[in-house]
């Protein structure tokens, strides 16, 4: 046995490995081969950081403090202690009763692979320290304690420290958060990585950076028995993305909390212009009625234009107002084009009548009769483009036409023609803009917002199709629309009920509204009739009535106190239900005329939507198809 102990030195000399032992504090206690050119004493006593490049002194610090924390021996490549060569290093811990008392040290030399082997080495070497090192992400390397092995310049820059600082510091005594640290141990134990989003974060020592956001993910790395050895943490730090993206969210809700300011401003004054434009055209029309003199017809001719234009505008907001919300909606339904271009002849006689032009209008035999389209929208537009051609033409006439163009089988075009004032080249690249007429004196001269043509673009557009226009100056113009060619089938008849004709047979009829002027004008309308008129001044009212009375329809204004239209509508067909009631036609006459205001009526419960202001045979056309036609099956109201 002494023998063996004195032969020590010499076994421990002869072996090709540097073998040392570090007390606990790193220090060097035994060396079997000193570094070239050093005594063995003036090795002893040092640590070995003082022997090794700077260069790997940070791998060497994270394992001496693995093995001496956990027990367990540590890897880490050495570099210094043989010149110009590296070395596979091991550290394990010297144990006495459970307690670290030293730490054993071995390093071989790694020997070089042949130089194409070593180039490409080198160069995936690189290759991978560039990736850890990419400034658009932080990475750490923890162990199974999770302890910092190695961290990358990003990682440090965004915790506020040097990257020097966290090798064998431990992640969660540094960043307590016992929600990620129950992530990380359920990574360890399961194996399987984790990754998330735009996780909120708070540094504990930088309260003045508030919440910052993460997407970090997890990555387990096994060893040989696969089990976690140690792990890698990467970070992408979006706090910038997610406040701008919260930004953008308040920024919406404000846009969108303005819009509906807005919406709410432009239905409000359609109802307060509406509301009392209802009397105004309303009355004027009782008057044409009544012997007037030719000056007094002339005047109250007069007032009814007035009336109409200020409607006309009104209506023009309000499609403004839908067109920019994005709300504005086009039906695909069968529609006959013989019968649109009739009836906007009949509508625009007297206009054209009054200015002594002549209007003429044709239907290529080629199209057919019916087509797919929206006949209230494209009604608009044609309104729009007739109504500035008689506004702009002091004489000759104007030509209406629908055809199916030779070259062009798939679309069918609608062209208004007028021998007006014409349109400057300069001008008709910028007719169909917002607020846009020919030249500043047109407004004055004319009239107009200069909306008409903008709206009657996006309708078109809406539709599928383009419009256009070709003009000289001073000679006239030609404005066309094409819209895709699609043929329809005949929408099918609604049949007629014939128990009682609304003509003859008298009326019980229920007035549902608040405005006394409204009352007295439907009073006023049916005078002439034999039908009885009662009033309602409320919702409440209107509900209490039909309960204990016997009534043949209903017009129901919308907005009043106490109750409003639609809850008392909601409330009637409720009570029909329960107490097995025939359906009462109900019809809402409102001054609500924004988008989805009609179906909103229809999902109270009301047979037919009826806008103020609304005219005489218009009010006495709606008692005929209240009457007239069966009832609309609706849902029952919930």
């Amino acid at each position: 046995m002494a023998a063996s102990e004195n032969h020590l030195p010499l076994l421990l000399e002869s072996c090709p490995d540097d073998i040392f032992e570090l007390d606990p504090q790193g220090n060097l206690v035994f060396i079997n081969h000193p570094a070239s050119g050093v005594t063995r004493e003036a090795m002893l006593g040092t640590p070995l950081t003082r022997w090794l490049d700077p260069g790997c002194h940070a791998d060497y610090q994270v394992a001496l403090a693995r093995t001496l924390a956990s027990g367990t021996a540590t890897a880490f490549v050495a570099a210094g202690l043989t010149p110009g060569r590296r070395q596979d290093a091991f550290l394990k811990p010297l144990l006495k009763d459970g307690q670290v008392l030293g730490v054993a040290c071995i390093a071989r030399v790694i020997e070089d692979p042949p130089a194409p082997q070593h180039d490409a080495l080198r160069h995936s070497n690189a290759l991978l320290e560039q990736l850890f090192n990419t400034p658009h992400l932080a990475i750490a390397f923890l162990d199974q304690q999770f302890c910092f092995i190695r961290v990358n310049r990003s990682y440090a820059e965004a915790c506020g420290c040097s990257p020097d600082f966290f090798p064998g510091q431990n992640h969660f005594a540094l960043f307590p958060n016992p929600e990620n640290e129950a992530i990380f141990n359920r990574v360890v134990a399961s194996g399987e990585p984790f990754t998330i989003f735009a996780k909120p974060f708070e540094f504990p020592d930088h309260p003045e950076w508030g919440i910052t956001y993460w997407d970090w993910t997890l990555h387990p790395v096994k060893d040989a028995q696969n089990t976690v050895s140690w792990l890698i943490f990467m970070l992408r730090d979006v706090t910038a993305s997610k406040r701008t993206e919260a930004d953008l969210i308040q920024a919406k809700l404000a846009a969108d909390t303005a819009s509906r300011a807005k919406s709410d401003f432009l239905a409000a004054m359609s109802h307060e212009i509406r509301t009392p434009m209802n009397v105004v055209i309303g009355m004027s029309d009782v008057l044409m009625e009544s012997a007037l003199d030719a000056q007094q017809r002339d005047c109250v001719r007069r007032l009814q234009k007035a009336g109409s234009s200020l409607l006309e505008l009104i209506g023009q907001f309000l499609d403004l107002s839908r067109i920019e919300a994005g709300e504005m909606r086009v039906q695909a339904e069968p529609l006959n084009p013989r019968e649109l271009l009739g009836d906007m002849v009949d509508l625009m006689g007297g206009l054209v009548a009054d200015k002594g032009l002549t209007l003429d209008w044709k239907v290529d035999p080629a199209l057919p009769q019916w087509l797919i389209g929206d006949q209230a929208r494209l009604a608009q537009v044609l309104f729009n483009l007739l109504g500035n051609a008689v506004k702009f033409t002091e004489q000759g006439g104007i030509a209406l036409r629908a055809l199916v163009p030779r070259d062009q089988s798939q679309i069918w075009r609608l062209s208004v023609r007028d021998s007006g004032i014409g349109i400057a080249a300069e001008q008709q690249k910028i007719l169909f803009g917002m607020f846009t007429q020919g030249n500043p004196g047109i407004t004055r001269r004319y009239g107009g917002t200069g909306l008409g043509l903008f709206l009657s673009r996006r309708l078109v557009e809406l539709m599928g199709g383009s419009i256009g226009v070709e003009s000289i100056l001073h000679q006239g113009s030609l404005f066309h629309v094409e819209l895709p060619l699609r043929p329809a089938d005949p929408p099918c008849p609604i049949p007629l009920a014939t128990a009682r004709p609304a003509g003859t047979a008298p009326l019980r009829i229920l007035l549902v509204e608040d405005s006394e002027d409204n009352q007295i004008l439907i009073h006023t309308f049916l005078k002439s009739t034999p039908h009885h008129l009662e009033i309602a001044v409320n919702g409440a009212e209107a509900v209490q009535r039909t309960d204990r009375e016997p009534f043949d329809l209903v017009f129901m204004d919308v907005q009043m106190p106490i109750m409003d239209g639609y809850t008392a509508t909601g409330l009637i067909r409720q009570r029909e239900l329960q107490e097995g009631r025939p359906r009462l036609p109900i019809a809402s006459l409102t001054a609500h005329a924004l988008e989805g205001e009609e179906e909103k009526s229809r999902a109270a419960g009301c047979d037919l939507y009826l806008i103020k202001p609304i005219r005489k045979q218009r009010l006495l056309q709606a008692i005929r198809e209240l009457v007239e036609k069966p009832a609309e099956i609706h849902d029952p109201v919930e």
